[in-house]
């Protein structure tokens, strides 16, 4: 074992700076993480700008949260074994592309890796992967000229960025009658009425070319849901296996977008389901939709192939469902968000403890590659 003798950490990577963070107890999932680390492997919080690499080994400074006072402990030059990916790109992108490239060259996991991020990031490029793999997945256009004659065949549509994310610069975009189209957004009860020309004019001046994209609306199965979309995590287990996490139902009865950051409902997709179509329909459709899940795991871990098992150990899936109560595959985040704390303010223990598992299960997976492997609990019948 090439780490025998030696004191390692498992870096986090998030965004941080000279001065200790908050409060640990305050900072979702940072309890969680200690707690695993009491019992598995060290860890570390640290940033792309606090890691530098000396001969072969990774070092870094960073803060260590201590349970027993529930504060920082300042740690500096640090050697990491591996490197748990939870920096916004956006933030140092050199700098996370310096430590994914020291991270490749020293054999070091990183995860997510940002080439992944990157890849599913880019969502025309997402849709181009999984339509090749047969994943059901709305009709999309990248071309400005083809965007007039999707928009009348489909008649209702969005508009969004190619690169974008939490539901920002999202407009809805119908065609009324005629010539005249209606844009709404992106905040809700914003709207105006145009001619088809005056909205491409309108488009290239509000996106770069070539970074917007036109998606078929999948209408929700029912009226009262103006928006209505599922997200999904998935985690990778030590076994090798992908852990589905409970769905999250994202539920707007004003907003075309159903996002939690526009203000759409969080709920347990279960009790949307069964509250409509009984407990039967919902489960089937449960299971429907796992199976779907599967096959976007397949698709991009196929596409993202050459990279060790640990490059990808999640992802955030968003599906629609629509009125013959089929699964479609909106999106696929490379860097998800933690949705499921929303239900765990339910106070339902079965939300609690899957997002106490989010938290921990990505530390499991990276350091099964150093410590002996061993199956981390989790409830096989989430399993796809």
């Amino acid at each position: 074992m090439p780490w025998k003798g030696r004191q390692v950490f498992l870096g986090i990577l998030v965004k941080s700076g000279s001065q200790a963070p908050g409060s640990p107890k305050e900072i979702p999932g940072v309890m969680e993480a200690a707690q695993w680390a009491v019992r598995h492997q060290r860890i570390l919080y640290t940033s792309p700008a606090n890691i530098s690499r000396q001969g072969g080994r990774l070092l870094a400074d960073g803060w260590c949260p201590d349970l027993t006072t529930e504060t920082w402990v300042q740690v500096h030059q640090q050697e990491l074994f591996a490197v748990y990916n939870r920096f916004p790109r956006s933030r140092d992108p050199e700098g996370l592309r310096r430590v994914a490239k020291d991270c490749d060259e020293l054999s070091i996991p990183i995860a997510n890796h940002p080439d992944f991020r990157e890849l599913v990031q880019d969502k025309w490029e997402t849709v181009q992967v999984l339509k090749a793999a047969s994943v059901p997945v709305p009709e999309t256009v990248l071309s400005l000229g083809s965007m007039s004659d999707a928009l009348r065949r489909w008649r209702y549509a969005f508009l969004k960025p190619r690169y974008g994310a939490f539901g920002e610069e999202v407009y809805a975009i119908t065609w009324r009658t005629g010539d005249l189209i209606r844009v709404e957004g992106p905040v809700v009860g914003q709207s105006m009425t145009c001619t088809f020309s005056q909205w491409i004019t309108w488009i290239t001046h509000q996106f770069p070319p070539h970074d917007v994209i036109l998606q078929q609306a999948i209408v929700p199965p029912l009226p009262t849901w103006r928006g209505f979309a599922v997200r999904t995590l998935l985690q990778q287990t030590t076994t090798g296996d992908w852990h589905h996490h409970p769905r999250v139902a994202r539920l707007s009865e004003s907003d075309p977008v159903a996002n939690v950051s526009r203000g759409a409902q969080a709920l347990p997709l279960t009790d949307c389901l069964a509250t409509q179509w009984g407990i039967g329909t919902a489960q089937q459709l449960e299971q429907s939709a796992s199976v779907l899940e599967q096959q976007v795991v397949q698709a991009l871990l196929t596409k993202f192939s050459g990279r060790t098992l640990c490059s990808v150990v999640e992802m955030g899936i968003d599906l629609l469902l629509d009125a013959q109560q089929q699964w479609w595959v909106l999106e696929v985040n490379g860097f998800p968000q933690g949705r499921l704390r929303y239900l765990a303010r339910l106070d339902q223990p079965q939300f609690k403890e899957a997002s106490q598992l989010a938290h921990c299960l990505p530390l499991a997976v990276l350091a099964s590659h150093f410590l002996p492997p061993k199956p981390y609990a989790t409830n096989s019948s989430n399993k796809g």
